[in-house]
């Protein structure tokens, strides 16, 4: 089973290496406002969030992250 760092470290390899002009990546993103927590930040030409759900996750807070990365984030991922 994948765990977060893993996810994590396949996301930095695979898909951040590939966004255009990234100038930072912020890990354990706290959305001002409310109380919800993105996992990966890319900012860019657009702001990026990456949320990652493992099997040790739970998808209760699902709803309202989307609700609070729409408001803030240009793109936004689940993991």
């Amino acid at each position: 089973m994948l765990t977060e760092a893993v996810v994590r470290e396949s996301l930095r390899e695979e898909v951040l290496a590939r966004l255009p002009e990234l100038s930072e990546t912020i890990y354990e993103f706290w959305v001002p406002l409310t109380n919800e927590r993105a996992d990966v930040v890319a900012i860019g030409t657009s702001l990026w969030a990456f949320e990652i759900k493992t099997h040790r996750d739970n998808l209760a807070r699902l709803p309202r992250q989307v609700a609070a990365y729409s408001r803030l984030f240009d793109r936004f991922a689940l993991l």
